[in-house]
């Protein structure tokens, strides 16, 4: 085999192009001829077969998600992975290839050159590009791949059939297991976002991090793998971008497994049940079939699979990176805790039943007593300080329950843990231990009622936002009118 990783990159680049089958198109010196085209305009699957003039190599490049012309059935193949494990471009994919292979055979025994079939893609492109590797023996590279092994399809993972690269700053590719070798490149652009959102290359499971704010979109182009990249100014498959990878990895890998934790959550309901994957594969099929009434159409097909984690999917009619973007700031920031609570008489305190908060306190209470009991120590009222004071950075910091409480190696800060202490989902205030013992319960309630006015009045300011933005919706002429 005499295709180059950067011959697979420019074809999967070029896969984007509208193709025109027996054209001859010349990437790096390297001259190819359409030898087939696919498109479907009802489910949004497009793929274009190169045949290498001089070896007759023939690589099938599946095309990925874009926005400009397939917004609404990519994104909606790209969200029905997500909610049902079903590729609903997998069988156009599919048929596409065994009529390339069929092709590609009469040409190999008419001009008696050996077969020679592999296949390429980026992001979506990438997921059919494995699918079709495990199911036909096929060897090939992708770039910035969804991972098909984290589907449905019955494609396992690793293995070295394929080489799929990724950059460390993808959101996409680190979402799910690939099918082939992973091979992780970063850029310095991706070092410095995951370290201003709070990832450290010794980093643990109790850093203060989010991996949202760690997303660059960027970083997903295909560009980012290609000859003097736009992006980068070369490509990032490169000694140096494996080498800055290796010298972070500790941080690079954290983010992308944070990814892939808050995607199997929103995907829980048919990535932990194994056995119903017959009654999700009906689901997905589904899905395809209702895929150009939009994204309303996966939400409603797969309405189940979004309910534990509220309304995420409640826009999704929009691009796949806005609707990313607002189902995961849905999980990560659980719904306004001041919603439908009274405000707190001045004199009552976080210690008395009657203050509307008294559940959370008692549940920081018990954190604090569980510290105590572990270090050998009888509560006291510095620990119903330390809990009230827990309380309000809480509600400060936007989390709704308190599940754990912990300290830091030192004991220098106390953290409030919402969720599981390993997940990335989890939610962390946190306080200076020393000051927060020496604030009374009466200062923490005081300062409890600042923190609620304060997010009464952020509520108010978003409510009448979203009025006056409806309010120019409705005033607003419909296309036509």
């Amino acid at each position: 085999m005499t295709v180059s990783t950067t011959d697979y990159a420019l074809l999967a680049q070029n896969s984007y192009q509208t193709p025109v089958v027996d054209k001859l198109v010349k990437l790096n010196g390297v001259e190819y001829t359409t030898l087939a085209a696919a498109d479907n305009p009802h489910t949004g699957f497009q793929a274009t077969a190169y045949r290498r003039e001089d070896t007759g190599e023939v690589v099938i490049a599946y095309r990925g998600t874009e926005f400009d012309r397939e917004p609404v059935h990519d994104g909606g193949v790209d969200a029905g992975m997500v909610l049902t494990g079903f590729n609903a471009q997998a069988p156009d994919a599919i048929a596409f290839t065994e009529k390339v292979m069929e092709k590609a055979k009469f040409l190999a025994e008419t001009r008696g050159q050996p077969l020679d079939v592999t296949v390429t893609g980026h992001s979506l492109g990438g997921t059919l590009a494995e699918i079709n590797a495990s199911r036909f023996h096929l060897k090939g590279e992708t770039f910035n791949a969804y991972g098909a092994a984290g589907l449905l399809h019955g494609v396992p993972e690793g293995g070295n059939q394929v080489i799929d690269h990724v950059r460390a700053g993808d959101l996409v590719s680190a979402a799910s297991p690939h099918f082939g070798e992973v091979r992780v490149y970063a850029a310095q652009q991706d070092i410095d976002t995951l370290s201003k959102a709070g990832y450290r290359d010794d980093s643990g499971p109790l850093s203060l991090r989010n991996p949202l704010k760690a997303t660059d979109f960027s970083a997903h182009a295909m560009d980012n793998f290609v000859p003097n990249s736009e992006t980068l100014g070369k490509s990032i498959i490169s000694p140096e971008g494996q080498a800055l990878y290796e010298e972070h990895k500790g941080m690079v890998d954290r983010y992308r497994d944070d990814v892939r934790d808050i995607r199997t959550t929103i995907s829980a309901p048919w990535e932990i049940p194994k056995a119903i994957v017959h009654t999700v594969q009906e689901v997905g099929h589904n899905v395809a079939e209702k895929v150009e009434e939009g994204f309303h159409a996966v939400e409603k097909a797969a309405s189940h699979a979004v309910h534990e984690v509220g309304e995420t999917l409640s826009h999704v009619g929009h691009e796949i990176s806005e609707k990313a973007s607002s189902a995961w700031n849905t999980i990560t920031h659980p719904g306004s805790w001041f919603d439908d609570k009274p405000k707190v008489a001045e004199a009552t305190r976080l210690d008395q039943p009657n203050h509307p908060d008294h559940a959370l306190f008692q549940q920081a209470r018990g954190g604090v007593h569980e510290l105590d009991a572990a270090h050998q120590r009888t509560p006291d009222q510095r620990s119903d300080n330390l809990a009230a004071s827990l309380t309000v950075a809480a509600r400060r910091d936007g989390l709704t329950r308190i599940d754990h409480v912990t300290l830091s190696d030192d004991a220098s800060r106390t953290y409030a843990v919402q969720g599981d202490m390993q997940s990335p989902l989890k939610r962390v205030a946190d306080v200076s231990t020393q000051e927060a013992v020496a604030t009374s319960v009466d200062k923490s309630s005081a300062n409890w009622n600042q923190v609620a006015e304060q997010n009464q009045q952020a509520h108010a300011q978003l409510a009448r936002q979203n009025e006056q933005q409806a309010s120019v919706q409705r005033s607003s002429p419909m296309p036509g009118q």
